[in-house]
């Protein structure tokens, strides 16, 4: 977070100091995303079988991987999560949908690490997470 100072002069006379914290999109967006998740039926693991229903295990493979290399667009995360949560979360945090789906590429991995057992298991399978 950073701070904007601003001060204004009128008629000679200064107007105290207004310090805003400015607040990054992520920061906006991160409290959203960990309540989509922990309110989504199944959590970590129903987050990770949705993308799996919809043909993209690999994406899912890639939110949970732990090597670094997430080969994710912002495409697939709107394919995987619905249009209807990527605008929900972009109207509790009052941000462009394009802002939510480009931040959650980083975002959403960084959430279900965080909230994830040490294994969850998809469909039989367990994947680390």
């Amino acid at each position: 977070m950073t701070l904007e100072i601003t001060t204004t002069a009128t008629a000679g006379l200064t107007k105290p100091i207004v310090i805003k914290p400015i607040v990054s999109d992520s920061e906006k967006l991160l409290p959203e995303v960990l309540q989509m998740v922990r309110t989504m039926p199944g959590g970590v693991a129903g987050v990770l079988k949705q993308f799996r229903d919809k043909g993209l295990g690999h994406v899912a493979l890639a939110l949970t991987s732990k090597d670094g290399t997430r080969m994710i667009s912002p495409q697939q995360i709107v394919h995987g999560l619905g249009t209807l949560h990527i605008e929900a979360l972009a109207t509790a945090t009052r941000l462009d949908a394009r802002v939510v789906r480009k931040e959650l590429v980083v975002l959403l991995p960084q959430v279900l690490e965080q909230l994830a057992p040490a294994r969850t298991a998809v469909k039989g399978v367990a994947v680390a997470v």
